[in-house]
């Protein structure tokens, strides 16, 4: 085969391969040039080609250069080995919000993705990510996928509804709230609860403006387009409790009965608490759901302190006022001067006064 046969034939295997457009739009100008000279050359007679071999040479080695340069670097550009398209990416997807921590769907291609908050962007591996507490109000989140030189789409919080409002609650000594900072949307509706401590009851919530708006344990309301905070206060129901007299128990000689540890509620009898003093614990409170004496007019407990076992008979006093949460408090002093009181308890073989209600 002949120089411009070889090259007609080579430029045609470049035009299938469709190498993109520009990159070697060069290199073809190159070949087309030394395909016209080479078609000039072989007019000459074969007598004169042969009286100059060494011409002959060099012309067959550039066709076969520029073949060789035109079929690799049309195979290594339509292959995409220099650069290949770009990977397209997805907004992520499925915005959610639990408390104050932000969640999406992953995107397969992604590596990494872009939180913006308000312009405070943060880039994070992860699917979820956690808004700062101190922003108090949000106007503006939206997220976004990334991969190696390719960014997604922003995906907007306004999109998916996701909240965007602060709800703050700070409580005071007494007492715990469901939850101290909550982020919602406007005009949701917002459940705000409290639990007072052992011996303290609720006093009510307050507003921004010092302003008592409920004495309600629970709270209810629509979420405004602002940001709020509450404060829960409490107060101690110390002072309703009723002081009672201890006995000496000189029969008692072990400690078996209902164990009554501090602060919790036992299975078998359940409504009973005990408290120690946050101290000392040499004294403590009792306190008493009133379905318990709604079912015995009392009950004992004993105290040991040391060696030495006291009775204290326990039922409602005259004039004795129930709590906001529906118990009745009682002081148990330690009856034994300089000893604390270790272990409280039901015993087990002093029955409980069943309640007879009064013909």
């Amino acid at each position: 085969m002949e120089h411009n046969e070889i090259l007609q034939y080579l430029k045609r295997e470049l035009n299938v391969l469709e190498p993109r457009a520009g990159l070697l739009e060069n290199i073809q100008k190159r070949c087309d040039v030394l395909d016209a000279t080479q078609s000039k050359s072989f007019k000459t007679s074969a007598t004169t080609r042969s009286k100059n071999p060494w011409k002959l040479f060099v012309s067959r080695v550039a066709v076969i250069a520029c073949a060789v340069l035109i079929l690799t670097l049309g195979v290594y550009f339509t292959k995409g080995l220099i650069s290949s398209p770009p990977v397209s990416l997805a907004a992520p997807a499925n915005l959610q919000i639990n408390g104050n921590v932000l969640t999406w769907d992953a995107e397969p291609k992604a590596t990494f993705y872009i939180v913006d908050i308000d312009g405070m962007t943060t880039q994070t591996v992860r699917t979820r990510y956690t808004i700062p507490s101190e922003l108090e109000q949000i106007e503006r989140i939206r997220i976004k996928a990334g991969g190696e030189n390719i960014e997604s789409e922003w995906a907007y919080e306004s999109d998916y509804n996701i909240v965007r409002y602060k709800v703050s609650v700070i409580t005071g000594i007494g007492g715990s709230a469901n939850s101290t900072v909550g982020y919602y949307a406007g005009n949701a509706t917002v459940t705000l609860s409290v639990t007072p401590d052992f011996v303290y009851g609720f006093e009510g919530w307050y507003d921004q403006s010092i302003s008592k708006i409920s004495e309600d344990l629970t709270y209810t309301f629509e979420m405004p387009k602002s940001s709020l905070a509450f404060e829960a206060r409490f107060v101690s129901v110390k002072d309703l409790a009723v002081a009672v007299n201890a006995v000496q128990n000189n029969t008692r000689d072990d400690s078996s009965g209902i164990k009554l540890s501090s602060n919790s509620n036992s299975e078998d009898f359940p409504g009973v608490y005990f408290l120690w003093d946050a101290t000392k614990k040499d004294s403590g409170y009792l306190k008493v759901a009133s379905y318990v004496f709604e079912k015995y007019s009392s009950f004992v407990i004993t105290t040991k302190e040391a060696n030495t076992y006291w009775d204290y008979t326990i039922k409602i006093h005259d004039g004795q006022k129930m709590t906001d949460d529906g118990y009745y408090v009682f002081f148990i002093t330690n009856a034994q001067n300089n000893k604390s009181i270790n272990m409280v308890f039901i015993p087990e073989y002093i029955a409980k006064i069943a309640f007879i209600p009064k013909k």
